[in-house]
């Protein structure tokens, strides 16, 4: 595919990046492909590789080789024989030495604030620029460490229509990256929105409390990694298992009303997101004689964390994991799974 003819000359610290973004992990199939005014039709190809998740990454090409000649055609090369082909391109660049840095935006303070739900909230953001910026990002701190995208606006000051409470947290924090017109980066500038009152859902009954399961990858990631109330604790903070349908079981100790699940996933305590789990089911009953009874069925997941809103009461309750990857990886693997309510 051509996409751009160009008159671009080529320095020893010239380099190409492409950002692109797959609907899973894994091979790109994509290639970058330059053609230079002394042979304007020949293209020179380079890889992209895989990528690790589903967000956006960057791949950055040296062009050092090609110092002293002149890019005359820019353009991207796709190979494979499915029926199917899902890739996205986010930018295409060329530049020459380091990208440029990016002062940090300061004063960021929250103007207004209004209750959308018991829940939820929406913000109104303000903050002092940086200088010469492409736009700034906005982001939410979540509970486990990670981040979630909000939006981005080339503006100091930015609507978030809605800001959702995650779990029992008290505050929340909120970030503003600024990027620049090369895509570097600046510091982020931060503030703190505060939660008031205990949240609807309660508390997480399954905090602690005795687990068992199928089955374990290691002796230090048994089923009470997963309800010991942590993911930041490395690869081996989670229950693991490659029992064929493995299943993990929590004792709540009495039959409690139960209002949501959440499961985080490898994907939150660091790993791969290929390895968040698929195809899962949630099942509950009130006495250890009960059959199962199935609250929640999920399919096609790929998320890092995954809540589920119930109406149950139940003492026992059971995750089944029945596609534990995104590929042919065969262990389960569950930072926490976690019972609200009361």
């Amino acid at each position: 595919m051509r996409l751009y003819q160009a008159r671009l000359p080529v320095a020893a610290d010239t380099r190409l990046s492409v950002v692109v973004r797959t609907p899973a992990a894994g091979p790109t199939r994509l290639k970058a492909a330059v053609a230079f005014t002394d042979a304007p039709t020949t293209f020179v190809t380079f890889d992209l590789g895989s990528t690790g998740g589903t967000g956006w990454e960057r791949r950055t090409i040296d062009l050092s080789a090609h110092a002293g000649r002149t890019i005359a055609q820019l353009g991207l090369q796709a190979e494979g024989s499915d029926d199917a082909y899902d890739i996205r391109v986010g930018q295409l660049a060329v530049h020459d030495g380091p990208v440029d840095a990016v002062a940090a935006p300061s004063g960021l303070t929250v103007l207004g604030a209004a209750d959308v739900s018991a829940t939820s909230k929406s913000l109104r953001l303000s903050w002092t620029g940086s200088g010469q910026v492409h736009h700034y990002d906005v982001y939410r701190r979540d509970p486990d460490g990670s981040r979630t995208y909000l939006g981005a606006t080339p503006n100091d000051a930015y609507f978030v229509p809605r800001l959702d409470r995650v779990g029992a947290e008290t505050s929340t924090t909120v970030e503003v990256e600024a990027v620049g017109a090369e895509y570097g980066r600046s510091a982020a500038a931060t503030t703190t929105v505060t939660w008031d009152g205990t949240p609807p859902d309660g508390t997480n009954l399954a905090l602690g409390r005795p687990a068992t399961a199928s089955g374990q990858c290691a002796a230090e990631e048994g089923p009470a990694k997963a309800v010991n109330g942590s993911v930041t604790g490395g690869t081996s903070d989670k229950w693991c298992a490659t029992t064929s349908a493995p299943w993990l079981e929590v004792d709540l100790g009495s039959a409690r009303r139960i209002t949501r699940f959440t499961v985080r996933h490898a994907q939150a305590g660091g790993e791969s997101a290929a390895w968040n789990t698929r195809d899962f089911t949630v099942q509950v009953r009130s006495a250890a004689g009960d059959p199962w009874t199935t609250a929640v069925t999920v399919t096609g997941n790929t998320a890092a964390v995954t809540d589920h809103p119930v109406t149950v009461t139940a003492r026992y309750v059971r995750l089944a994991v029945t596609r534990p990857t995104q590929g042919s990886d065969p262990a389960a693997r569950i930072y926490e799974f976690e019972a609200w309510g009361s």
